[in-house]
């Protein structure tokens, strides 16, 4: 049994952290940033804490502390848990957050969807030119039919005969 004196929240994170870092699950991929701690029993601790680099989550763990050879060490931990006795939340601290997110990164998101809007009605607008655009124009747009072949504006049909034979003759290139 440890004397609970040695051991207070800052040596319990301290100890915590150590361990974490270098025989944690992730050791060497994360970095343990303790934020509090709190006594469970004669030899654990719950210690709170969030990871660099950031996950955005903020993990509990269940340390529980050895003495040998007169030096204090963490023996075991265990998964996320939830203690009924932990200090309430604590308030939101922007420093704990490296968030990025400032007015400059809110105007360049809308002058890109104002950009979008003005594209989406670009292309509206061209559509709907193009609905009036007579058959015979657009095959000859897209190299259905020769300036020579075009039929009368009133007989669609010609102009669908034309393009099925630029059609059949692609094909057999």
């Amino acid at each position: 049994v440890l004397d609970m004196e040695a051991l207070d929240k800052e040596r319990a994170m301290a100890l915590a952290k150590a361990w974490y870092d270098a025989n944690g699950p992730f050791a060497g991929m994360y970095s343990m940033l303790p934020r509090a701690a709190q006594p469970c029993d004669s030899s654990s601790w719950i210690v709170r804490f969030r990871v660099e680099p950031d996950t955005g989550y903020v993990y509990r763990r269940k340390f529980v502390f050895q003495e040998a050879d007169g030096a204090l060490s963490v023996k075991d931990w265990s998964d996320d848990v939830d203690n009924p006795q932990e200090e309430e939340e604590e308030d939101f601290d922007p420093e704990d957050y490296n968030d990025a997110d400032d007015s400059d990164t809110i105007d360049a998101e809308e002058l890109m969807e104002s950009s979008l809007r003005e594209s989406h009605e670009s292309e509206l607008t061209e559509l709907a030119a193009d609905a009036e655009v007579p058959v015979e124009e657009l095959l000859r747009r897209y190299g259905y039919m020769d300036s020579g072949e075009a039929g009368s504006a009133d007989d669609p049909s010609a102009a669908a005969q034309t393009a099925q034979k630029h059609k059949k003759k692609k094909k057999k290139k």
